[in-house]
C-alpha cells in the first residue's frame, strides 16, 4: 500500500502553531506509515504574506487622526467613529494603539450601556448611546494569520480589547446578525479589527 503525506501549512489550522508542533505532528504522521511504502512526502511553506500600505504602525497612528463621537456613556469615555485600517494581531494592536485600545470595561460598557441594532443594508451594528447619538461597528471578520485570507466579512465582526485572556490569548469584542457575544477569547496572532476610544482621563 502506497500513501502521500501532505502538509500544507498555509491552511489557517496552523496558524497559531508553532514550529516545534508542526514539526512534531509531521512525525506522528511519518510514525503511522510504518509498514507501508510512502511514495512522497510534501510540506508546502507557509505563504509569505505582503504587507498593507494603509496599515498603522506605532509611528504613523496618531489618534487625533481620528474622529471620536460621545455617546453619553457613564463613564464619559469617547468612541472613534471608524476603525483602523486593515487588521491587527493583539501584539500589534497593544504596541500601535496602546491606550486607545479598548480596555475590557470599555466593551463591556458599549455593549450594557448602548441600543444595538442589526443593519443589513451595511452589514453590522447600528450603536445607539444613551444621549441618542451613534456610531456604526461593521462585521468586518478576520484575517488568518497563516494565509492572510480574509474570513466572516460581512456576517461578523471581531475586535480586540486590550486585556489578556491567557498568555496566548486575548479577550475581543464577536458580533454577529443572531447577536452579541463580549468578551470571547482568541489566539493573540489572528487579525482583528481595532475600534479605538478615548479615554475621559
Amino acid at each position: 500500500m502506497k500513501v502521500t503525506i501532505e502538509l500544507d501549512l498555509s491552511n489557517d489550522i496552523f496558524g497559531e502553531k508553532s514550529d516545534s508542533y508542526i514539526e512534531e505532528l509531521f512525525n506522528e504522521m511519518v510514525e503511522d506509515t510504518v509498514g507501508m511504502e510512502v511514495s512522497d512526502i510534501s510540506i508546502s511553506e507557509r505563504p509569505e504574506k505582503k504587507a498593507n500600505p494603509n496599515k498603522l504602525t506605532k509611528e504613523t497612528f496618531n489618534p487625533d487622526a481620528f474622529k471620536y463621537v460621545d455617546l453619553g456613556l457613564p463613564s464619559g469615555r469617547l468612541w472613534a467613529t471608524e476603525n483602523a485600517p486593515d487588521y491587527y494581531t493583539h501584539y500589534e494592536a497593544v504596541d500601535i494603539f496602546g491606550k486607545f485600545l479598548p480596555k475590557a470595561v470599555a466593551i463591556a460598557e458599549l455593549v450594557e450601556e448602548c441600543k444595538w441594532t442589526w443593519n443589513s443594508d451595511k452589514k453590522g451594528y447600528d450603536v445607539v448611546g444613551p444621549n441618542g447619538n451613534s456610531i456604526f461597528l461593521p462585521a468586518s471578520g478576520y484575517r488568518g494569520r497563516a494565509s492572510g485570507a480574509l474570513g466572516s466579512v460581512g456576517s461578523s465582526g471581531y475586535y480586540w480589547s486590550f486585556a489578556s485572556y491567557s498568555q496566548a490569548s486575548a479577550y475581543y469584542l464577536n458580533f454577529g446578525s443572531s447577536g452579541l457575544y463580549p468578551l470571547d477569547g482568541n489566539y493573540r496572532a489572528i487579525g482583528f479589527a481595532v475600534r479605538p476610544c478615548r479615554e475621559l482621563n
